[in-house]
């Protein structure tokens, strides 16, 4: 179990994302009003408030409404000038930052007070002086009419853990921040400032144990606590890095193997973010054993089990260490301490018989080999008295091994070649004065009496850990309407009046299946990727870490039980499925997940493949979606930004058994999908931000560049990255010159803010699946949608149309699967990064084809006059004939630098705007199914971004509303577009 310290708040650094404010968010969040004594806050602003106020609003707020209060985005308001178009007084502000409004996204992972210390800044620091007209004055009037807390301490305490583990978005901040959950024995993660890719292990008695896995070093021991308060583990977003609480054990933080005295040389010629050639270092993954961890290895060709432990001796934690190597050729040695900056005098150093410690000097270098016999240790110092020292033992099969000594007091051991496997225990201890001394000679003289700890014994399966089953109960047939698009930016979207209609006869409807947030372990319950077996178990990762397994996914729902398989994973963003067996993509690696002993949880947390570039950004740098194409191939994507790869946002391929990669593509800023349709193309989503102007769904290409740049005027545009340099032929940089490429391969679909500010992945649907079967079915993280891609090659271009189905669902909707046992599509979310509309932190929705036909757009497609749009059932023609009926915009996008872009006329290239196209008449296919929309051909071109509003009947006199979008690359019949 990991334990926590309570929560210092996090100064969490986000990249704005502009959502919608919905209608029963809105209402749900005013449970946060309740919380706080609004005008006790406003009253107790001061300068600390407005200096962390300050903080705040620069490392959130300044990305888009600028550092000086200037806008730098058309979208976004400037605080020195512009009106506030949902108040200005504090509490309309607090409201503004709490639900989102327009096009702002809420911004809930703020404390209550800390939204004030925001507030403060903006209204003192850009409105009062330049702005005064908006500024508003505070009296007592004021202020005692706003909201107080409606309930005791003990009754909001109550609220907030009900609905926070009823899955509440709400309030599930709120309620993990301060109630820690149990997530393991093992971590993998980041450590701060000591390793991007690293192994935490809580050993006994509180006593932790980190490795850096990308060197197969220990880097850091100490008594003490895991501090996750800044991270994913007690904040929605967690910007920081995991960091030691507790007192270190000195001299006993590293313990490393030299790779025959080339260690430093490895290390300084292999980046900290990759792992070492597989040559020297092959990492195997680690057993769990019930309580204890079992990590495998290979050096330099020598497998090596080694399992860590401790045990308190005098008030003090020895470190154990039981190895198993394996027979090889190659020379090894171990070091086990090191005294940094301790000076290169000693009053005692070197290897001393253990019923001997007392001797005035140690044996001479010609008898330290037999370490079983003996101890090394080092105290650095001056004069004849110990104080501070380091102290090692060993016992098991210590043929052929000695003890070795450096004048940097690094005491180490020696192994030679073998031809037989040989097991060992090491014993590491920190201590202070002769006495404690004298007490670990006698520590090792008593456990070499007892049998050497074998590791190997603990790596075949242990007793199930997590033994409690989760039952839960999902819902039939929830589904309820989402808001049209063409709504987005208004103070309330969601409002009845914007929400779009389910059609009676829709053949789709929506499930809800239970998640687990109530369990034993208090474990967070956030999917970030899933997937099915054949027979429709279920697996589901989660952003802390987590698997678990449910059963019971069925036409019923009514008794889902969920089991927690495994623990510790370092950002799982997808899962796949393969041959029955479980891989889940995690930051730092494919993870191969094995159940040994077959009684349902993973025993092998197997590396099947190590990733090359481990970022310890905590957001945005993940390797998002796993999926395989049809030669068994793995592909996942790698985000660009805040990442420090060579080819920074990639597609990686691995092949089928994990031993060799390829990077397919590059230019992705934040690729949080990937999708691989059945000829085995690769779809991949991307977000708007830096270097990219819109959202979109691109085809890749081998070798191809999707647009997205680091910022090229800056050297430090990664965490302690280099200038970039792209490895490849559209892009060329001399020494010392950047030079920007002219162009990029386009999407085959750009998509608005208004319609999906954050897409996800997708998945092809099966053929039988009704009117939406056989094709891309995709998510959107930003709104908690799906919509279907309607695609169209021309001339070997691929340009499309989205159109979004009418459910709203509770969350970021992001990963999406096909259950093979029933047929139906299926999709996870998340919530936290400012989703107004979610009223869930977490959701695994199906929607299920219950038969018929219904009302359904099925095909849209650019002609040489016009676009087409065909239906499922016949038009009513006196209806869809009006030109009345369809509005129809476009408008192109600028590829620059800056976050984002404006909509650019296409008739007056130079000037912000949409450009309305007029529909000159309606025709009506001889099937009455496919109408018309004709458009001059001096109007209709390429256009990143054209918009039709529809509303139109069937012939039966069912109604149809929509609001679609559509990319255009290539008119049919036309040369060169």
């Amino acid at each position: 179990m990991i334990l926590f310290k309570k929560l210092c708040f996090s100064l969490i650094l986000i990249q704005l994302i502009l959502l919608p404010l919905f209608a029963h968010a809105q209402n749900a969040s005013e449970n946060s009003g309740t919380l706080i004594d609004h005008a006790e806050v406003i009253r107790g602003l001061n300068e600390h408030t407005f200096n962390r106020g300050k903080d705040f609003y620069n490392m959130v707020c300044a990305a888009c409404h600028g550092i000086d209060g200037a806008s730098l985005l058309p979208r976004a308001s400037s605080f020195n000038r512009d009106e506030f178009k949902f108040g200005s007084d504090p509490y309309s502000m607090w409201r503004t930052i709490t639900n989102g409004a327009g096009e702002m996204g809420a911004q809930r992972w703020l404390d209550p007070e800390d939204r004030y210390a925001v507030i403060q800044y903006i209204r003192e620091q850009f409105v009062k002086n330049e702005n005064p007209g908006a500024y508003f004055e505070i009296t007592d009037e004021y202020l005692d009419g706003l909201p107080k807390p409606a309930q005791s301490e003990t009754e909001m305490l109550n609220m907030i853990r009900e609905n926070a583990l009823a899955g509440s978005q709400e309030f599930g901040q709120e309620y993990f921040r301060n109630h820690p959950g149990n997530y393991g024995k093992a971590i993998y993660s980041s450590l701060e400032g000591r390793g991007n890719n690293v192994l935490i292990i809580e050993l006994a008695a509180n006593v932790r144990i980190a490795y850096n896995v990308h060197r197969m070093s220990s880097i850091a021991s100490w008594e003490g606590y895991l501090d996750l308060s800044d991270t994913k583990f007690q904040l929605y977003r967690g910007e920081g890095e995991p960091r030691i609480d507790g007192v270190e054990l000195e001299g006993l933080d590293q313990m490393k193997w030299s790779y025959q005295d080339r260690y430093y040389q490895l290390d300084h010629l292999v980046s900290d973010r990759t792992p070492l050639p597989e040559q020297w270092l092959d990492y195997h993954g680690h057993y769990q054993y019930e309580d204890k961890v079992v990590l495998s290895y290979s050096v330099m060709g020598r497998r090596i089990l080694e399992m860590p432990s401790t045990e308190i001796l005098q008030g003090l934690p020895v470190m154990q260490h039981a190895l198993k190597i394996s027979p090889g050729d190659s020379w090894q040695k171990l070091d086990l301490g090191r005294f940094i900056d301790r000076g290169s005098s000693s009053v005692k150093e070197g290897v001393f018989l253990l019923h001997d410690i007392d001797a005035p000097a140690g044996l001479p270098e010609s008898e330290w080999i037999h370490p079983e016999r003996s101890m090394i240790m080092t105290a650095p110092g001056t004069g004849d008295k110990i104080e501070s020292f380091i102290a090692a033992g060993i016992q098991g099969d210590t043929e052929g091994m000695r003890w070795v000594q450096n004048s940097r007091h690094q005491i180490s051991l020696f192994i030679p070649p073998s031809n037989k496997s040989q097991t060992i225990r090491v014993h590491r201890y920190s201590g202070n004065g002769m006495s404690q001394l004298q007490g670990f000679a006698d520590y090792l003289i008593g456990v070499k009496q007892n049998p050497v700890l074998r590791p190997d014994e603990f790596i075949n399966g242990g007793e199930r850990i997590w033994n409690e089953t989760i039952i839960t109960q999902g819902e039939l047939n929830v589904g309820r309407p989402r808001y049209d698009p063409i709504h987005y930016g208004k103070e309330n979207p969601g409002a009845p009046e914007n929400l779009v209609t389910i059609p009676e006869n829709y053949p789709y409807v929506a499930d809800r299946i239970a998640l687990p947030f109530n369990n034993p372990w208090n474990s967070w319950i956030r999917p970030t990727g899933f997937d099915f077996f054949d027979d429709g178990r279920l697996v589901m990762s989660t952003y802390a870490g987590d698997v678990w397994l449910a059963e019971g996914i069925d036409n019923k729902l009514d008794a889902i039980q969920w089991q927690r398989i495994a623990t510790g994973l370092y950002d799982p963003f997808g899962v796949k499925i393969v041959d029955g067996e479980i891989y889940v993509i995690c930051r730092d690696r494919i993870m191969r997940l094995n159940d040994l002993n077959g009684n349902g949880e993973i025993d092998f947390y197997e590396s099947f493949f190590a990733d090359f570039d481990v970022s310890n950004v905590p957001v945005q740098a993940y390797n998002f979606s796993l999926q395989t194409d049809s030669q068994g191939n793995f592909i996942y994507a790698k985000a660009g930004q805040y990442t420090n790869n060579s080819d920074p946002g990639n597609v990686i391929r691995v092949s089928p058994d994990g031993k060799s990669y390829e990077s397919v593509a590059i230019g992705f800023r934040a690729p949080n999908g990937v999708t691989v349709g059945p000829d085995d193309r690769i779809y991949v989503s991307d977000n708007e931000g830096n270097w990219m102007p819109a959202n979109k769904i691109s085809i890749v290409k081998k070798g191809g560049f999707y647009g997205y740049l680091p910022t090229l005027s800056s050297p430090d545009w990664a965490p302690g990255g280099p200038r970039y340099r792209m490895k490849n032929e559209l892009v060329q940089y001399p020494d010392g010159d950047n030079i920007l490429p002219d162009t990029f391969e386009q999407p085959i679909i750009w998509m608005p803010q208004a319609f999906d500010n954050s897409p996800g992945e997708g998945a092809w649907t099966p053929e039988d699946w009704g009117p939406l079967g056989n094709r891309l079915l995709h998510t959107s993280f930003g709104k908690g949608w799906a919509y279907y891609v309607m695609m169209q090659d021309v001339d070997g271009v691929t340009q499309a149309a989205v159109s979004a189905l009418p459910f709203q669902f509770d969350s970021g909707t992001q990963r999406a699967r096909i259950n093979p046992a029933d047929g139906q599509f299926y999709m996870a979310g998340v919530t936290g990064w400012d989703d107004a509309f979610a009223v869930k932190f977490g959701s695994i929705d199906r929607i299920r084809y219950i038969g018929g036909e219904g009302f359904i757009m099925d095909q849209v497609k650019v002609r040489p006059d016009g676009i087409g749009i065909t239906f499922n059932q016949k038009l009513n023609r006196d209806v869809v004939m009006n030109p009345d009926r369809y509005q129809v915009d476009q408008w192109n996008y600028r590829w620059q630098e800056r976050y984002g872009s404006a909509q650019w006329s296409v008739k007056y290239p130079d000037m912000q705007g949409q450009d309305a196209v007029e529909v000159e008449g309606v025709e009506l296919s001889e099937d009455g199914k496919t109408v018309l929309l004709k458009i001059s051909g001096q109007v209709l071109g390429p256009v990143d971004q054209m918009r039709i509003q529809l509303h139109i009947e069937s012939d039966t006199g069912e109604m149809y509303r929509d609001t679609i979008y559509l990319t255009i690359h290539k008119i049919p019949g036309e040369e060169n577009q």
